[in-house]
């Protein structure tokens, strides 16, 4: 049961020592900040995050949605201030409350990700009322170069990443370290929230990108003519595209989220 349950899950146990102790010495957790762990399974990475959290006095909250690993996170966690929780149930309905429910106002998270679960995770963060001002992940390493693409190599992934942290690849983990082995090699990805933007403008930005790159071989142009949203509106996207100095030709990739930006308030009509 257990076995059917961690592989329908998509979950891949790190083994490593030394890659569980570097991810959990690089959560950038500041003195009393909450750590929040997501999916934590066995305990590998809880049992270093503690040892780090206990130097700082970190409350460490895990949230775990299968129930065959509740005992042993609990029995993990238990300590004499009583500060350290679990929340059981899926992240992508927990997270989202959880920074509010607990007067949340500065913390880190950190994690080894289900492949599945990756760009839910990053939209969900995206949207979060206070988000962490770190978040530290273990994802498949082909997702973390797309979610740390920079232009011309930007995509759908990264632009909606850039709105709201700036993202970078701290160290690659090959499968040899997991248990069970999964078929590709990961990374451990590293964003910094940055606040350049209001969250009701990061909803927009998020909004115009995925039009953008609804065929990212497609030039920002031809892919805003066509959305159903600027349909007939041909001479209003030229007008824009040429107030930002955006040629017609130009594909998505090359943009800077700042112009995409820029861009989105102008089509939504938003100063």
């Amino acid at each position: 049961m257990q076995h059917y349950m961690r592989q329908r899950l998509g979950q891949h146990f790190l083994k490593n020592k030394e890659t569980l102790f570097f991810i959990a010495s690089h959560t950038n957790a500041k003195n009393g900040e909450t750590i929040i762990e997501i999916g934590p399974g066995h305990g590998e990475l809880t049992k270093f995050l503690l040892s780090e959290a206990q130097k700082n006095e970190n409350p460490l909250f895990c949230i775990e949605k299968d129930e065959n690993f509740f005992e042993i996170i609990e029995n993990l966690l238990r300590g004499p201030k009583n500060e350290n929780k679990l929340f059981r149930g899926d992240v992508r309905i927990i997270l989202p409350e959880l920074p509010n429910r607990q007067k949340l106002s500065n913390y880190v998270l950190v994690g080894n990700i289900p492949y599945y679960l990756t760009s839910f995770l990053l939209r969900i963060i995206s949207d979060l009322e206070t988000k962490p001002h770190t978040t530290t992940l273990l994802i498949q390493k082909e997702v973390a170069i797309r979610a740390s693409s920079k232009p011309p190599q930007q995509n759908l992934l990264s632009a909606i990443v850039s709105s709201f942290a700036d993202a970078k690849i701290i160290k690659n983990v090959p499968r040899g370290q997991f248990s069970p082995a999964p078929k590709v090699d990961s990374a451990v990805i590293q964003l910094e929230t940055h606040h350049h933007y209001t969250r009701k403008e990061v909803a927009l930005y998020i909004k115009i990108v995925k039009i953008l790159f609804s065929h990212p071989r497609k030039t920002v142009y031809n892919n805003l003519r066509e959305d159903v949203l600027f349909l007939g509106q041909n001479e209003r996207i030229k007008l824009a595209l040429q107030t930002l100095n955006i040629s017609e030709n130009t594909r998505p990739q090359l943009l800077e989220s700042k112009t995409m930006m820029a861009l989105a308030k102008m089509l939504y009509n938003e100063k």
